[in-house]
């Protein structure tokens, strides 16, 4: 008499859930944070920011910044 045959789903459910664990834990190891920018660094993206703003402008310097933030300028380079 032959023993029952055992479903080969419990094994390939295992070895599918550690392929994934696998490839989520390669993810954090080797993701790269962005780094912030040091203060000097803003400080000069600030700097280049004011430095084409037109003095016949109406408003405030931060008013112009929120414009070109609304623009879409990208002011944490």
């Amino acid at each position: 008499m032959d023993a029952p045959r055992r479903s080969s789903s419990p094994l390939m459910l295992m070895l599918l859930m550690m392929f994934f664990l696998g490839i989520g834990v390669g993810y954090f190891v080797f993701q790269r944070p962005t780094p912030a920018p040091t203060p000097r660094e803003a400080f000069e993206a600030t700097e280049k920011l004011l430095s084409v703003w037109d003095k016949d402008i109406q408003g405030s310097r931060a008013d112009y910044i929120r414009v070109l933030i609304s623009e879409g300028a990208d002011v944490n380079t």
